[in-house]
């Protein structure tokens, strides 16, 4: 997690961590590692992704197309934006830390018709479900191979559960959206052709959750506020969790293992749901 230097005019930015082991070791200032001038470590840490306000998706995304092609090079307002990108993915989890005792909280939502898909007038429609790793930050199949169906599922929904869904899910895939490049260019895991399948399916299911958002007054004014700082601090989407219950609760009719997926204790108690290869480092 990083912080800006303090000094307008620079890009330096600060390594959350280290302020803080500095200041226990009773050092009041650092020096910026770009303008070399020395900093109030307090001052800094005021300004770190937890002590300040949330930011808006629709903000963090727009302002993340526009570095999205420089994730190789991790400096000034790059490392900014994946630092906020970073505390985006905590609010996630955080927000449902409850419901991760019964199963994962991370997947992508799409409908198997892909773009012949009408959100206008469908009823009742099929869509794919795919599960994420809570540690790599992954879907499944960029972890086992593009062709594998671990952690991929197919369920039918109705149109009256997708829209009582929609604030949930807007939030999901938003962020998932911002996350998916970042952890294919950090890791190098993902080649070319299956990030473009993942994030053309990711595409497709927040095209589909933004039409059915549209939909009449009252549902427009429940996600105008799905950006706010209460709807992301957990006041509003909270109301939102019995559908991740439900969501388990189906998911354990078809697979009880979850795709393989273990469910493991970090360091701050949290429960994290992680692709097995990964289990060992909890």
């Amino acid at each position: 997690m990083m912080v800006p230097c303090l000094k307008e005019s620079c890009i330096g930015l600060f390594e959350v961590s280290k302020l803080i082991e500095n200041k226990r070791r009773g050092r009041p200032e650092q020096p910026c590692p770009v303008c070399n001038e020395w900093q109030s470590i307090d001052q800094l840490l005021l300004n770190a992704p937890a002590a300040t306000q949330p930011i808006s998706l629709d903000y963090l995304q727009k302002e993340f197309a526009q570095v999205k092609d420089r994730l190789d090079e991790v400096k000034g307002d790059t490392g900014r934006i994946l630092s906020q990108i970073d505390k985006q993915f905590a609010d996630l989890i955080q927000l449902y830390t409850d419901e991760a005792k019964e199963g994962p909280r991370l997947f992508s939502l799409f409908p198997l018709d892909g773009n012949k898909f009408n959100p206008q007038t469908w009823v009742r429609e099929k869509f794919r479900l795919v599960l994420w790793c809570e540690h790599s930050r992954l879907p499944l199949p960029a972890i086992n191979g593009m062709d594998s169906k671990q952690g991929v599922y197919d369920l039918e929904f109705d149109r009256d559960w997708f829209k009582r869904a929609v604030p949930f899910l807007k939030f999901m895939t938003g962020t998932l959206s911002l996350v998916l490049p970042v952890m294919s260019s950090t890791l190098k895991v993902v080649n070319d052709t299956a990030f473009k399948t993942l994030e053309s399916q990711l595409s497709l299911g927040k095209n589909v959750i933004d039409a059915i958002a549209g939909e009449g007054t009252k549902l427009g004014e429940v996600m105008g506020a799905a950006d706010t700082t209460t709807l992301e601090r957990g006041v509003g989407i909270r109301a939102e969790n019995a559908t991740l219950c439900e969501l388990h609760a189906l998911l354990k009719a078809k697979d009880p293992s979850f795709g393989g997926l273990v469910r493991v204790m970090n360091k701050r108690q949290e429960f994290l749901w992680v692709h097995e290869k990964f289990a060992g480092e909890y």
